[in-house]
Parts: structure tokens; C-alpha cells; sequence
């Protein structure tokens, strides 16, 4: 029992350090905690209480004191903790002020605390007692309710990755709560001769946090890093290739453009038709020159100077950079944006990074085409997304469309680096990129940025189409 104490204990301190600011972890740290109390007043019952008994020592009475007290937590608080958890992960309750937040989590927390200080449990199985009843009538419905809350979360949720996610902290508190109440209520209650079995209890709990651990944090994230690790080898032998060929076209474009010149200093020799051939020329080397200076820039090596920029100025100045061909498409856009939400990114990246999704939205929407421009707060990301009603991409490109060098569109101006680059822009941010896509239907790129590199002074919206805000076709205030 020691070794699966001191095993919960240290779990509960990893969860905790790993991600302290993160309420929903502080919860899942807590859980672990409290549940880790059975295992250590088993420990304390087995070898210490027996020890102070043939030594006859004074302090008998206040070590069984305190056994019952770790048999009480172990009780009556993993399921307050299981249900604060679910609220916070859920995300289905905002308070907006942080008294009425404190106040909702102090009544939630008076069944735990009446058992603690008026009726504590002194065993881990006494005789049927009142302890038992109470027990049972509040921590069913929190148990039903927390199921609930992380039900009604993963359905809503419309982001792949944050609905595996979620899918997989289900896998995590379901079982976790069947053994509480299996072992906690029913059996004291209903199948009283089977209390000698209660002791291996925390044995199950330790399986399902490592087989949970091993899910989220070995299997997936191993499979993110070779993911990652693999990425990184395709960029870094583009990158070289890229360079390579840049520096030997841009070398011979340069060479054919000084010429060209050095021939247009002659135009006195020449016709109207002649000279007209070399600014041809001069002008195809000059536009020659930009694609290989465009491709250079999103195919370098991402390098990040960080600032603290506010996302809103960000929005509107990428938005100004289109106003022509959004007026021009009368195209209706609807913003709902965070109104003092600061990102700390690099300014030129990010800037270039919205502004090639938000082109791509007017330029795949029809005339009368439909925009929506939309921030979310989770608790480890700020989403922004960016859905249109145009062509879409077709399933099979869905995957694709992230590739150096693939496109879907037919221009000749078009090289097939725009999301690629943004891609690798946010996750040199330490985010990632969702596209969600149905053909003929339109397209939602989503951007995902770690909560770490958000802040936010309040969150007051602004032009949210469904709560009845602004409602206008594109203009710039």
C-alpha cells in the first residue's frame, strides 16, 4: 500500500508541475490527491498503529485520529474535485466575475465538508451507518452530472484535435468514478461481506491514471514527435534544396536582367518593337525575381521575434491589405473577436500568416460571398478561425493542401507555399493548424496558439453575428 501511495503522490505532483496555471490539471492533481489518502491511511493502519500498540507509546489515539481523517478525505472529496473538474474542462459555465465562481464552488463543496466535520468515516468499512446514505445520496448525482458536463462537451466540440482530447479524459474519469462509487457506496452499503476486498481499491485507481498517462502522454506524444521529427527532416532538406535553386536562378536572373539593361542604354539603335521586346524582357526578369524572392521567404528557416501585439489590430490591418477585392466581391464579413486580447508572437509572421489564410477565404467565396472571422479562448489554446462559403477542397486534398508546392487553385501567380508556410509558422509558435472542408460547400482553417502566448484583459466581444451585434457587409471602420 505504501508503494502505490508514494506512486499516487508522485503522479499527482507531475500533473501539478507540468501545468499548474491550468485549472482543469490542478483539479485532476487534487483527485489524484485525495484518492491517495486510502492507500496511505492503509499504510499508517497496517504497519505504524500495530507498532505504536506494542510500544504502548502515548500517541495512539491521535494516530488513529488521523487515519480516519485520510479514510474521510479519501471519501468525501474525490468527487467534488471530479466535479470541478468537469465543469472547468467542459467550458459549458462562464462566471464573469470571480466572487460568483468562488461562491458556486464553496456551495458545491458543503456535502464534502458536512461528512468531514460532522459525520467522518473512521474505517474504510464500518457497519451500514448514515455515513454511508449521505454518501450516497450527493455523490450520485455529481457523478452523473460530471459525466454529463464531459458528454455534452465532446459533442459540441467541433475541433478534431480538442474532441480526442476530450474523448480521452471520458476514458479517464469514467472508470475512475465507477471504482469510487463501486467501492466507496455500493459495497458498504449492498454487499457489506465483501469490505475485506476494499483494500485494493487504490491498486485500480493506479492502473487507470498509468494506462491514461501512457495514452495521453507516451503513445500520442510519442507519435506527435516522430510526426514533428518527421516534418522537420522534409523541411530541412527543402529548405536546403530550396536554397540552392534560388541562389542559381536568382544568380542567372540577375545576370540576364544587368544585360537587358546594359542593351536599353543602346535604344537610340533600336525600333519601337525592339526596345519594347527588351522591357519584356527586363519586366520578366524583374517578375522572375519576386516569385524567387516570395519563395525564399516562405521556405527559409523561420526565425521569431517576439512581441506582445494586440490580435484585433492584427485582424484589421490584414483585412485593409484585401479591402479591395473584399469590396469588390460585396463580400459579408462577420467578426466575433476578443476585444483586448494580446498575442505574444512575431509580428511580420503572424501578420503574413493571417493575411494569407483571410486571402484565401475571399478568394475561393463567389460575389455576395459569406466571411466569418471568429476567436475562442480554451483553456490551453486561443483559437482563430477563419470560415468561408466557397469551393472547399475536395477529402482526398484535405491532407495535401499543407505540402510545398501543391495547390488546388489554377493561377498562374499561385506556388503552392501560402499554407505551408503557415503552418510552419504557428507551430514555430508552439500551435498548429486544423482545416476543416467540404467541397462545394467552403472551408474553416482554424489556428491553434498556446494559452502561454495569450492575454487577455477582459472578454468583452466584439460583432458577434448571433448575439445580435454588428451585422454588415465589409467595411472598414
Amino acid at each position: 500500500m505504501f508503494i502505490i501511495f508514494i506512486a499516487l503522490l508522485a503522479l499527482a505532483l507531475i500533473v501539478f508541475i507540468s501545468d499548474n496555471k491550468s485549472e482543469p490539471n490542478r483539479y485532476i492533481s487534487f483527485i489524484i490527491l485525495t484518492l491517495s489518502m486510502r492507500p496511505a491511511a492503509d499504510s499508517l493502519k497496517t504497519y505504524i498503529i500495530p507498532m505504536i500498540e506494542g510500544y504502548q507509546i502515548s500517541l495512539l489515539n491521535p494516530s488513529l485520529f488521523f487515519v480516519g481523517f485520510l479514510y474521510t478525505i479519501s471519501i468525501c472529496f474525490p468527487m467534488y474535485f471530479i466535479l470541478l473538474y468537469s465543469l472547468a474542462y467542459s467550458e459549458l459555465f462562464r462566471f464573469k466575475r470571480t466572487i460568483s465562481k468562488i461562491i458556486f464552488k464553496v456551495l458545491l463543496l458543503i456535502p464534502s465538508l458536512w461528512m468531514c466535520l460532522f459525520s467522518p468515516i473512521s474505517s474504510p468499512g464500518p457497519q451500514l451507518s448514515t455515513d454511508y446514505i449521505v454518501l450516497l445520496v450527493w455523490t450520485i448525482p455529481y457523478a452523473i452530472c460530471s459525466i454529463v458536463f464531459l458528454l455534452v462537451a465532446y459533442f459540441k466540440e467541433k475541433h478534431r484535435f480538442l474532441k480526442n482530447e476530450r474523448l480521452i479524459n471520458l476514458f479517464f474519469i469514467i472508470p475512475i468514478q465507477a471504482i469510487f462509487i463501486l467501492s466507496e457506496v455500493i459495497i458498504p452499503i449492498f454487499m457489506p461481506e465483501h469490505l475485506n476486498y476494499l483494500h485494493i481499491t487504490p491498486f485500480f485507481y493506479l492502473v487507470v491514471y498509468l494506462l491514461f498517462f501512457i495514452l495521453k502522454f507516451i503513445i500520442l506524444g510519442v507519435r506527435y514527435l516522430l510526426q514533428k521529427k518527421r516534418h522537420h527532416y522534409e523541411k530541412m532538406i527543402l529548405d536546403s534544396s530550396m536554397s540552392i535553386f534560388n541562389h542559381s536562378i536568382k544568380k542567372e536572373i540577375s545576370k540576364i536582367s544587368l544585360y537587358t539593361t546594359l542593351l536599353k542604354n543602346y535604344s537610340s539603335f533600336y525600333d519601337n518593337e525592339e526596345e519594347e521586346t527588351i522591357d519584356a524582357i527586363l519586366d520578366s526578369s524583374y517578375s522572375l525575381l519576386d516569385v524567387i524572392n516570395k519563395m525564399n521567404f516562405h521556405t527559409q528557416e523561420i526565425s521569431l521575434h517576439n512581441d506582445c501585439v494586440e490580435l484585433k489590430e492584427i485582424i484589421y490591418r490584414v483585412l485593409a491589405f484585401n479591402k479591395k477585392l473584399l469590396t469588390d466581391k460585396e463580400v459579408e464579413l462577420f467578426l466575433s473577436i476578443h476585444e483586448d486580447l494580446n498575442v505574444y508572437c512575431d509580428r511580420v509572421h503572424f501578420t503574413e500568416l493571417l493575411n494569407n489564410i483571410i486571402k484565401n477565404a475571399v478568394e475561393a467565396v463567389k460575389s455576395n460571398g459569406v466571411i466569418e472571422i471568429k476567436t475562442e479562448l480554451f483553456n490551453k489554446y486561443l483559437s482563430i478561425s477563419v470560415k468561408d462559403n466557397g469551393y472547399g477542397i475536395k477529402e482526398n486534398n484535405i491532407r495535401k493542401v499543407t505540402n510545398p508546392f501543391f495547390s488546388t487553385k489554377k493561377s498562374n501567380h499561385n506556388y503552392g507555399l501560402g499554407l505551408y508556410y503557415c503552418k510552419n509558422v504557428i507551430e514555430s509558435h508552439g500551435g498548429f493548424l486544423e482545416i476543416n472542408a467540404v467541397e462545394k460547400a467552403g472551408t474553416e482553417i482554424i489556428i491553434f496558439l498556446p494559452s502561454n502566448r495569450v492575454h487577455l484583459s477582459y472578454s468583452n466581444r466584439i460583432g458577434s453575428v448571433k448575439n445580435g451585434l454588428n451585422r454588415n457587409r465589409y467595411c472598414r471602420r
